[in-house]
Parts: C-alpha cells; structure tokens; sequence
C-alpha cells in the first residue's frame, strides 16, 4: 500500500462491522505494520508500508498487492528483496 493509500473507513451500523471493502481491506480491524521500504518505480521512488491483516488470510488488492502490475515495473534487485507472495494477510 502506498503511503497516500491508507484508508479510514467508517462504520456506520453493525452490519458493517468486519466487512470486507472490494479491495479486500475489512473495515473495523487493527492492521499492524510489519514494515516499510523505498523502490523505484520507472526511476521515482516509491514509499511503500507493510501492512498485516490479524485474522492472516484475506488480502489487499488494489496497487501494490502480490502480483499487481506495478512490480513489473520495479528494478529485479528491488523486487527480489520484498517478494513475498503468500496468502497470509500480509501485503505491500
């Protein structure tokens, strides 16, 4: 996730509570951050942050996510070094 791409969303009744946005991010949890790291992304640097979903198993899917288009695009050293593609609720 970018650092412009953290969400706040709000919980409007209890239906909502643990929902799952269409991005996979469920509304109501504490992610923790597990890490964060600098690629280069066609030459500008990227800030990235490491997020962890507790319950470990749904994931992020929007930019940035395991094996989004935007890694296509960062230098082989760079990706080689955060590569991680698992699903277990943890995602760039």
């Amino acid at each position: 996730i970018l650092t412009s791409q953290l969400f706040y969303f709000q919980i409007t009744n209890s239906y909502e509570t643990e929902a799952v946005t269409a991005l996979k991010l469920v509304k109501g949890h504490a992610y923790s951050v597990t890490g964060v790291e600098e690629v280069h992304l066609h030459g500008d640097p990227v800030q990235l942050i490491r997020i962890r979903n507790p319950w470990g198993q749904v994931e992020w899917t929007g930019p940035w996510s395991d094996g989004s288009s935007e890694w296509k695009n960062v230098r082989p050293e760079e990706k080689l070094k955060l590569d991680h593609v698992a699903e277990d609720g943890e995602f760039w």
